[in-house]
């Protein structure tokens, strides 16, 4: 238990580098307008990977951190229904961020890139590709809100 203190602080770290990239996504989608400049490309590739590996490091650590608080605290456990809901919600929520993340996202990041090697309009892929990262970004909000609310609502 000596190490559970800075668990804690490891996970609260990942966790405000992932809600990081909702400021970074909003300020970009205005910055990257719509006229096919070669800065505007530039800036894209920019964003996607910053957004990759921001989400890899957050993603990651908020595992392995999630999974070690809940293996140290005997009051934790693995979807357990009975007791601590927040903490089932959370876990939920964190199975269907990384189905979407690794069924869509990544995918369509893919998609972007390809296009934009071959020269050919991305569009379509730029715009499916900020509404799967809008819907995660809102489910880890909801993931944020259960962890900071919880002891108030027992």
């Amino acid at each position: 238990m000596q190490y559970y203190p800075t668990i804690v602080t490891l996970h609260i770290l990942f966790a405000g580098m992932w809600l990081i990239l909702l400021p970074i996504g909003m300020i970009s989608k205005k910055a990257l307008g719509t006229t096919d400049s070669a800065e505007r490309i530039i800036l894209i590739k920019n964003y996607l990977k910053l957004g990759s590996v921001i989400s890899h490091i957050g993603v990651g650590g908020i595992i392995l951190t999630g999974v070690a608080l809940v293996l140290m605290n005997s009051g934790y456990q693995f979807f357990q229904f009975s007791a601590n809901h927040w903490l089932v919600s959370k876990q939920i929520i964190i199975l269907a961020i990384l189905a979407l993340l690794v069924s869509s996202l990544i995918p369509a990041a893919k998609a972007i890139k390809s296009k934009i090697g071959s020269g050919e309009k991305f569009d379509s892929q730029l715009k499916k590709y900020f509404k799967i990262e809008t819907t995660i970004n809102v489910l880890v909000i909801l993931n944020f809100l259960f962890a900071v609310t919880h002891r108030y609502f027992g």
